[in-house]
């Protein structure tokens, strides 16, 4: 499956290989070295149209396969719409709905397990099984890394209806996450330009 309309902004995210000094590495490594040599961190990068999405193919041979979309939700001031379809579980696609045309598409390494937009502005916050929370708005995207210490795989998210927390849920932990009001938005605007 390809995006084809080349004005339709695509936010693919990619892994960075951290940089480490050879001559440094001492064994066993120290406990920051292997943060280093083992986390993978990722960015967003943005892509022109066309381009390949990850597909996966439904499985016919069972009952009710899934298939079509498996989740959508309207953002506060009912201007973008954002779904995943159960063939592309990686893809969320940002759909402005005055316009009724494909405003975005965010493209990720694993798949999308939930997303949920701000009670006060139009911000996706998402997460896919990992260490990491996806913000999204019209100014651009963040791959945010949780600063805690163990394997904290978000699997569901909800924002508070203030619109500056967010909490974040694994399966047998929650973390309460702050946003910085302007400053976070200033963030979002560096990255896309």
């Amino acid at each position: 499956v390809n995006v084809i309309d080349p004005k339709t902004v695509v936010y693919k995210e990619v892994e960075k290989t951290p940089a480490v000094d050879l001559e440094k590495l001492t064994f066993p490594p120290s406990k920051r070295m292997a943060s280093a040599l083992f986390s993978r961190k990722t960015k967003y990068e943005v892509f022109q149209a066309p381009i390949p999405l990850h597909h996966v193919k439904p499985a016919t041979d069972r009952a009710n396969p899934r298939i079509g979309v498996a989740m959508l939700a309207f953002s506060s001031d009912n201007s973008f719409l954002a779904t995943k379809n159960d063939s592309l579980p990686n893809t969320v696609w940002i759909w402005d709905v005055q316009k009724m045309k494909l405003y975005g598409v965010l493209d990720h390494l694993g798949p999308v397990q939930h997303f949920h937009w701000d009670p006060k502005q139009p911000r996706l916050a998402l997460c896919t099984g990992n260490m990491k929370v996806y913000l999204w708005s019209s100014a651009g995207c963040a791959s945010v890394q949780i600063p805690m210490e163990g394997d904290f795989k978000v699997t569901s998210l909800c924002w508070h209806p203030s619109g500056d927390s967010l909490i974040l849920l694994s399966k047998d932990n929650f973390c309460l996450c702050y946003l910085e009001g302007e400053e976070a938005t200033k963030q979002l605007d560096q990255k896309r330009s």
